[in-house]
């Protein structure tokens, strides 16, 4: 039992030289592929374009993958084998530490039983198995080989992603016509959450530290910045296609701006690549007035095919990279959980840090998602502003028989929610839902910011404070019934004007406001009472200033 317990780690790691060797050629092959000495520019000069092959042959036949992969494993049971060892060498030294102090058959508490000779007798071999162990360490092939993967893992793992991060934004594509994403962000995360977890299956944590510092800083920022010029260019194609064909009279000009739509798909990902791309030339065309029936025909084609392939496909990969962050980071915390036994204290710190950075990195994506769906839904409030100056021209200064009147002819918000929903519906079917709901919430605030402006250049009556709180509850409702998520929350500021712009006389206002108000419960300052209040044209503005002092 003693010879075995000391000699046990000794066969296993030589037991492993003939596997170790193998792993060590494929290794070193690898590292003169992929890391070429930069020192020997002859040698660099003459062999280029060999080991650009090479390269190409390693990443693409998945070499690398599968060497990385007993990489991962040796370092896994090189770290285990250390742990163990270094226990049993524990244990070992306890025992003769006591026997030494001649405490062989004292009973330090209930659970602990006396050492016998032969535990005595096992635990010197366990260390003079030990002692062995350190004089061949340096010169078993095993452990040599180790120590060179421990050298040469991060560099391979990174260069690894880095190839196949680029390889996935190349061969980025639409995978299906009614596609709301193109196919990189999935295989760029499938590509970080591979080589992410093997890291963290070699159960050392500075591997697992320097793998995810490397996605987190390195790699996510990088393929942000190609979403961001995306972007930006499915943005110019996008917006550019509907305005000629919004401009168009003909058939031949609206045929144009439809294949220039069509195309931008093409555009955006030939554009990452260095290639040009259009449509066909038109001249050839007839020049025919298009009805009003071909009008709205091409413009359901360029719904279906210009969203498809830029600008709204970008805003849906953004939130998909901002997701799978997220994702990627709370399945690498579990795992770092489970090397917790056998990691550096030390590298805790460092590895929540890294962890933090993710979050951080994720933070920014999601900011940069809320700043574009900011320029779609100025956009599209461009496109109803001039239905919303219907609103400068209502009047709010009516008698009980006008209200009457609005009653049946509504002067505003029905007609208003009609222009909102042409103009936001189509986008349902061209954002992922929780886009959508974001898009619809940004502009309902943004409207809801622009009506408050307004309604402090109107003077009112009881009456038309009524209308404008039934004209608040139709626009409110509406945004409410477009999204999972009630906005009506957007609408309490209104809302709160308009049940001021209903009281009887000025001071009914105490019996609902006063300076202690919870600010959560009124939004409405002092101030801004005051203000309101003025708008009332029945009500004096002196004994408005005596009721709020």
């Amino acid at each position: 039992g003693a010879g075995g317990a000391g000699g046990s780690g000794a066969g296993s790691s030589m037991g492993s030289s003939a596997s170790a060797a193998a792993t060590a050629a494929s290794l070193d092959r690898a590292v003169k592929v992929l890391t070429p000495n930069n020192g020997n520019n002859d040698n660099n000069n003459n062999n280029n374009s060999q080991a650009t092959s090479d390269q190409q042959q390693v990443a693409e036949a998945g070499v690398l993958d599968s060497l990385l992969e007993e990489m991962a494993y040796i370092s896994r049971e090189v770290q285990f084998f250390d742990v163990n060892v270094g226990k049993m060498a524990a244990e070992a030294r306890q025992v003769l530490e006591k026997a030494s102090r001649g405490k062989q058959n004292d009973q330090e508490d209930d659970h602990e039983v006396s050492f016998t000779a032969e535990e005595r007798a096992r635990s010197e071999a366990v260390m003079r198995g030990l002692e062995r162990e350190e004089k061949w360490r340096d010169r078993d092939t095993a452990l040599w080989v180790t120590q060179q993967i421990r050298n040469k893992y991060t560099s391979l793992e990174r260069y690894f992603m880095t190839h196949n991060v680029n390889v996935a934004i190349e061969l980025d594509k639409l995978l299906a016509s009614d596609s709301l994403t193109s196919s990189m962000v999935d295989d760029v995360f499938y590509v970080l959450n591979k080589s992410a977890r093997r890291a963290f299956s070699t159960e050392d944590v500075s591997y697992a530290c320097a793998i995810v510092n490397h996605v987190s800083n390195t790699l996510i920022p990088e393929f942000v910045e190609v979403l961001k010029k995306d972007f930006a260019f499915a943005c110019a194609h996008t917006f550019r296609a509907k305005a000629s064909l919004a401009a168009s009279s003909t058939t031949a000009a609206a045929a144009a701006a439809l294949a220039a739509g069509g195309a931008a798909a093409n555009l955006l990902f030939a554009s990452r690549r260095g290639k040009s791309g259009g449509g066909k030339d038109n001249d050839d065309d007839a020049e025919s007035v298009m009805t009003l029936a071909e009008v709205e025909s091409a413009i359901e084609k360029l719904k279906m095919s210009v969203p498809n392939a830029s600008a709204y496909v970008v805003l849906n990969n953004i939130f998909l990279c901002h997701s799978h962050t997220n994702t990627l980071r709370v399945k690498l915390e579990r795992e770092f959980q489970d090397m917790l036994e056998v990691s550096v204290p030390q590298l805790h710190v460092l590895m929540n840090n890294c962890f933090n950075d993710l979050k951080d990195k994720a933070k920014e994506i999601q900011q940069t998602l809320h700043d574009f769906l900011m320029q779609l839904a100025n956009r599209v409030y461009n496109k109803i502003k001039p239905h919303f100056a219907v609103f400068d021209r209502t009047n709010y200064d009516i008698t009980e028989q006008q209200f009457s009147e609005y009653e049946v002819n509504d002067p505003f918000a029905q007609a208003f929610v009609r222009q909102v929903l042409q103009a936001v519906v189509p986008l349902k079917e061209l954002l992922l839902p929780k886009n959508y709901d974001l898009l619809v919430h940004r502009l309902a605030r943004h409207m809801a910011h622009q009506l408050e402006k307004k309604v402090k250049t109107k003077p009112f009556t009881f009456w038309g404070g009524i209308q404008l709180d039934k004209d608040v509850r139709t626009i409110s409702t509406f945004f409410s019934t477009l999204t999972e998520q009630s906005a009506r929350p957007l609408f309490t500021t209104l809302t709160q004007v308009a049940s001021i712009l209903q009281l009887q006389q000025a001071s009914e206002i105490l019996d609902y406001w006063s300076d202690n108000e919870d600010t959560r419960v009124w939004r409405l300052s002092k101030d801004d009472v005051k203000t309101i209040l003025r708008l009332r044209a029945d009500f004096e503005p002196d004994e408005i200033d005596r009721l709020l002092k």
